[in-house]
């Protein structure tokens, strides 16, 4: 049958100080296996596995805040080995407990590499490199990269991230360079339909200052050779709670149309320079081909360099480990929520039955996730937990991929497939006061009027806005209109949500298919508080 492909996962946590002081530091590998429901344990630097609990689909729960513990060695260096926590100037936040812990994720030990942390392969240049969060988005940032193998024996293992203060990299740096590996933080993942060898390389930064702009490069050393990314920009978001103006990005569904997704990335970026950019699932055609997501990655890269991504799977995604494996999310990475100054975005999995990871279409997006008891409740629950503790977040969101309130004149993606997710979520909306809900599938752009138990309501605050904005790249559907539509276009577009205190402007922006250049404003929607 001959050798099978593989793909290594690296995990490295980075904590430190703003102005790069080092508080302390760890390790973690992210790891799943396609059919694999039983989930995994994580596992400590002796073997033995720590008492944390799991629910019964194997993932590990999230972990209050002030309940993880802190046992991490002083491994990491800056300009020389540091003994202890580094001294932290006065108006530094404290250091998020959870942030540095991989958490919700398959760790498998026994597939620990043995190769020592400091390797280049023979293609160690770093490609594919994006950006998210796990943690507190105000005191951290998330980054992922990929280097290619042309063996067994050239793996890159060497994992490091430099972050400084100025763009030349010379002022306040850190500079990672002694990354521990074992079992439950380097493990080897085997892909059988990855067509090359690729290592991942995952890695989280912490204890940086709110609304900071840094520099940042990954990649690896050995031997005197370094070999990194070409330097680039990030910003930390605002304290929680604050009001200071900015924008999010929300589209989806490109679905095999990599090129076009590339312009319409590029282009919501440079026009509305988002905080970040929500993509409502529907990457690829194909979530487990890995030759479709490096191939997102490879056209879009310069526009993820920048802007962190939140993704939620669609259909199309599968469930696959390939989804999993391309990003860094909160939690079990199937649900997760983001607290940005004073909105909060709840990302949901409509296409999860909380039994484990799927592989195929059926499965993953059937009948399993109307079921009482399932991942539909539990869903549920973890958006009332949030919304709840969001007393200071009046603006409030939620993507999700299948839309609830759609007129496409495609029939194949109406029913009740939507009617279930209606009964299943849209109360928990309506109760939580939720601002607005950004879905994708269906190929156009789609507003509703505002909708609370199933009817339309007075004004924007009064109901939840359903946004259905599914063009960036895919095929596109022919719309129709009824007395529940605000707006509707068949088009190529993005939308952009630009919150300021108390107003909060919507746009949906219209894109030439083939340049992606902007022709004009399809709809608009400004709400005051």
């Amino acid at each position: 049958m001959g050798t099978k492909p593989r793909w290594m996962v690296l995990w490295v946590a980075i904590l430190a100080g703003p102005a790069c002081d080092v508080e302390d530091s760890g390790s973690r590998d992210t790891a799943r296996e396609a059919q694999d429901d039983a989930g995994g344990e994580t596992v400590a630097e002796d073997g033995s596995a720590p008492d944390v609990p799991h629910a019964e689909d194997g993932t590990v729960p999230d972990v209050p805040s002030g309940d993880t513990p802190a046992d991490v060695p002083a491994e990491l260096s800056v300009d020389g080995p540091v003994d202890g926590p580094a001294d932290v100037p006065e108006d530094v936040p404290p250091l998020d407990p959870t942030c540095g812990v991989e958490r919700g994720n398959t760790s498998r030990a026994e597939l620990a590499p043995q190769e020592p942390a400091d390797i280049l392969g023979d293609q160690p240049t770093p490609r594919y490199v994006h950006l998210s969060w796990l943690s507190n988005p105000a005191t951290s940032m998330a980054f992922t990269w990929a280097t290619r193998d042309s063996s067994a024996g050239s793996m890159t293992s060497s994992t490091i991230v430099e972050v400084c203060e100025d763009a030349a990299m010379t002022t306040g740096c850190l500079r990672v360079d002694n990354i521990r590996r074992g079992p439950g933080i380097g493990a080897v993942w085997h892909l059988p339909y990855s067509s090359a060898w690729k290592t991942i390389h995952k890695a989280e930064v912490c204890g940086l200052r709110p609304s900071t702009t840094y520099y940042y490069r990954v990649g690896g050393s050995a031997g005197g050779r370094d070999v990194f990314s070409t330097p680039a920009p990030f910003t930390t978001a605002p304290p929680a709670g604050t009001t200071p103006r900015f924008t999010f990005v929300a589209m989806g569904d490109s679905r095999g149309a990599p090129d076009r997704l590339s312009r319409t990335l590029a282009t919501a970026i440079a026009t509305e320079h988002p905080a970040f950019v929500s993509f409502g699932g529907d990457f690829i055609e194909d979530g487990t081909r890995q030759s479709e997501w490096d191939a997102v990655f490879e056209q879009c890269e310069e526009a993820m360099r920048s802007t962190p991504i939140l993704p939620v799977p669609g259909n199309h995604e599968k469930a696959a480990v390939g989804f999993y494996a391309q990003f860094l999310t909160p939690g079990n990475q199937n649900y997760y929520a983001l607290t940005y100054g004073n909105a909060v975005v709840v990302s949901l999995n409509d296409c999860w039955s909380g039994a484990g990871l799927m592989g195929t279409y059926g499965v993953a997006c059937g009948g399993a996730m109307i079921q009482p008891g399932s991942a539909r409740d539990e869903q549920a629950g973890f958006m009332d937990a949030v919304f709840g503790a969001a007393v200071d977040q009046p603006w409030r969101f939620v993507v999700h991929h299948r839309p609830i309130y759609s007129e496409t004149s495609d029939l194949t993606h109406g029913g009740t497939f939507n009617s279930d997710l209606k009964s299943a979520w849209a109360p928990v909306f309506d109760r939580n006061r939720v601002t607005m809900v950004f879905n994708g599938h269906d190929h156009y752009y789609q507003r509703s009027v505002p909708i609370r138990g199933d009817r339309a309501a007075a004004g924007p605050l009064d109901g939840v806005n359903y946004v259905v904005t599914a063009g960036a790249g895919a095929t596109l559907y022919d719309v129709r209109t009824t007395s529940m539509v605000a707006a509707t276009r068949s088009a190529i577009h993005y939308t952009a949500v630009t919150i300021e205190g108390p107003t909060l402007h919507f746009a949906a922006v219209e894109l030439n298919r083939d340049t992606g250049a902007v022709i004009g404003t399809i709809d608009t929607l400004d709400i005051t508080r």
